[in-house]
């Protein structure tokens, strides 16, 4: 005897009987006659490695990118979620981390699983209409009683976890797949699913449907606005787009994706458990991805968030004169229909006043707001000063990031002006255009400069070196000396007053004619000296230049004069 019993929404029940009502549909809509499938064999690969674009996507996966089901778990997880029996099922190549997804996915970074390959979501272009890689693997018999039917090349990463203090989990994500546009409508319906507890969370925003190829599309043939929820739909396929194979959309693989959607669940009191899969419908070919954003796995309702590089709760060091820029980056995640988040920003007056953010703000709303802000602070502006910007989403949700810049004096004085006072003038007949700088380079940019802005204390050292005006990508080398040489001695192309003990304390390679010494990762200015075998002491004076590489020599210089350098700057260092 059948039962009566309603099944609940986003139940097994539920969804099992939504795919048999979509495969009853979907007999009437197989693919023409015209169209071919994909033909690999067993275990094969079409895959086309590319160079990914600098800032582009990369993926490490659990082969060769040397990651583990522990670091895929730690990747996705924020703060405040305890975690505990993690379990992987799939082919090494199937799961791993992507970076550099902000322009492309949506979102900066995270973990992916695919029913593929993950290396093949990889731009700039979209090389093949079918990318697919044939892992032999099973199915999953939770994926198959989704779609009603046997599941191939399945993944899947699970876990037990606990929030203590809430009963809401939530969490971003952007299908992908192989499959669009071509294969929309027919039985190659490639699914995925979120089990939080045994129920799928992964769905349409504002509804109890599955996300999956024949759920989220604009027809095939493409044809937009027409399709199965098509304003959640982003076509890369260049059949859709006329542009032929390969072409260029976005810079991915991927023939088409979802928006960045939302998975929010509710959660029993203890443990509860999550099973994140995917897997191919139909055959192990056309790779379909899941892109789960980082640390976005949270014990709270779903709130706006702050993507990288977003400075939240750093402190920026700024020196006077010296011009100051940073990004900061707002995106709504509530998953609703139309989403969108407006920036905002509060603080002190003297950076509000002084500086410009491109866009102006407040701006949005927008499923995505980013500006600018740029400020090159006064002699007067010397201090420690606030800035509050506030994230608000369609529903009053909102998230805020704290951002402190400190405006310091620069502690370095500038020597060595080539050709001025006691100074030997420039070897090459070569003579900077300006004070303060070294000599003329053979880019014509009348000199190097060198700045220095930050705290020149023993307790607290924050001195960075900044450059401008080098050749555009040269090998730049941040010297550092004991002794002042009042003359000069030439040096390459240029004049150097640093001498005494000579310590090369960074090396770098010059972006736009530019460097930044010390950078991220880099120990102190003080630090380094003392690892190199000067440590400074309190109330002593060291001498700064940064030489470079300048391959074309001018003048009447030596064939082996190929480098170059900036002017001198002197610092005193306090206690």
């Amino acid at each position: 005897m059948l039962s009566s019993r309603r099944a609940q929404p986003g139940s097994i029940e539920s969804i099992v009987s939504l795919f048999a009502t979509t495969a009853t549909v979907l007999a009437l809509a197989l693919p023409c006659p015209a169209q071919k499938r994909l033909k690999l064999p067993p275990g094969g690969s079409n895959w086309v490695p590319q160079t990914p674009l600098v800032g582009g996507l990369v993926t490490q996966d659990m082969g060769s990118g040397g990651q583990t089901a522990a670091g895929l778990v730690q990747a996705l997880v924020g703060a405040g979620v305890t975690v505990t029996n993690i379990q992987y099922n799939g082919a090494p190549v199937a799961a791993g981390t992507f970076t550099g997804g902000t322009g492309i996915i949506g979102f900066a970074q995270g973990i992916l699983l695919s029913s593929g390959n993950i290396g093949s979501v990889v731009g700039p272009q979209n090389v093949l209409p079918d990318t697919s890689t044939d892992n032999l693997m099973p199915g999953d018999p939770d994926l198959d009683a989704l779609v009603g039917g046997l599941t191939q090349d399945a993944t899947v990463l699970e876990f037990d976890f606990e929030c203590p203090n809430t009963n809401v989990v939530s969490f971003q994500y952007v299908f992908a797949s192989e499959e669009y546009d071509e294969w929309v409508n027919t039985q190659y319906n490639d699914v995925f699913a979120f089990f939080l507890n045994g129920q799928n969370i992964a769905l349409i925003p504002s509804t109890t449907t599955p996300v999956a190829v024949n759920n989220v599309n604009c027809n095939n043939p493409y044809n937009p606005p027409t399709g199965q929820n098509c304003a959640l739909y982003t076509t890369n396929a260049c059949d859709s787009l006329g542009l032929g194979y390969p072409c260029t959309n976005i810079a991915t693989e991927v023939d088409g994706m979802t928006l960045v959607f939302s998975s929010t669940g509710t959660l029993r009191v203890g443990p509860n458990h999550i099973k994140l899969a995917i897997a191919d419908r139909g055959d192990g070919i056309y790779d379909s991805n899941v892109f789960i954003r980082g640390q976005s796995f949270v014990c709270a309702p779903v709130a706006p968030v702050f993507d990288p590089p977003s400075p939240c709760g750093q402190t920026l060091i700024a020196g006077v004169g010296v011009s100051l820029s940073f990004e900061v980056d707002a995106l709504a995640t509530n998953g609703l229909p139309g989403e969108a988040v407006t920036l905002d920003v509060t603080g002190d007056a003297t950076p509000l006043a002084g500086g410009t953010f491109i866009p102006p703000l407040p701006a949005g709303p927008a499923e995505s707001v980013s500006t600018e802000f740029h400020w090159t602070p006064g002699p007067s502006d010397a201090g420690l000063y606030h800035l509050h910007f506030t994230a608000t989403d369609q529903i009053q949700q909102s998230a805020t990031c704290d951002v402190d810049i400190r405006v310091t004096t620069p502690p370095g004085v500038d020597l060595c002006q080539p050709g001025t006072g006691s100074v030997r003038p420039c070897p090459c007949s070569n003579p900077p255009s300006g004070a303060p700088s070294g000599c003329d380079n053979s880019s014509g940019t009348g000199g190097a400069l060198l700045q220095s802005m930050g705290d020149a204390s023993l307790s607290s050292d924050s001195v960075v070196f900044v450059t401008s005006d080098e050749k555009p990508t040269a090998l730049s080398i941040v010297v550092q000396g004991n002794t002042f040489l009042p003359n000069g001695l030439v040096y390459g192309q240029g004049v150097r007053c640093v001498g005494g003990t000579l310590k090369r304390l960074y090396m770098k390679s010059a972006s736009g004619g530019a460097i930044t010494a010390p950078g991220g990762g880099d120990p102190s200015v003080s630090g380094r000296s003392a690892a190199l075998g000067d440590p400074i002491a309190a109330g002593s004076n060291r001498w700064y230049g940064v030489y470079y590489r300048d391959q074309t020599v001018l003048g009447s210089c030596p064939i082996r004069a190929t480098f170059n350098i900036t002017q001198t700057q002197q610092i005193l260092w306090a206690p």
